[in-house]
């Protein structure tokens, strides 16, 4: 998201203000959602293969790459 509105020329100071005003509990659960949401449509019976289209697709939305492996780990978990 932050190289995004960076290549779109927004300022250091409001991307800050703009990432600090989100709600980080919101935002986890966004992510969760979206992520179960999507793990039970994928058609893969490889695990591997799975987690790597989960992950592309969660990158594709602009998640940070530490958030999205959190995810998979409690998606594992709960599988």
């Amino acid at each position: 998201i932050i190289q995004n509105l960076k290549f779109k020329n927004i300022s250091d100071y409001s991307i800050n203000r703009g990432i600090k005003a989100i709600d980080q509990e919101v935002y986890w659960n966004n992510l969760m959602h979206l992520a179960n949401k999507k793990w039970a449509t994928i058609k893969e019976s490889n695990p591997y293969k799975k987690k790597a289209k989960l992950l592309t697709f969660l990158n594709t939305k602009g998640y940070e790459m530490d958030l999205m492996n959190e995810a998979v780990k409690e998606i594992l978990k709960e599988d």
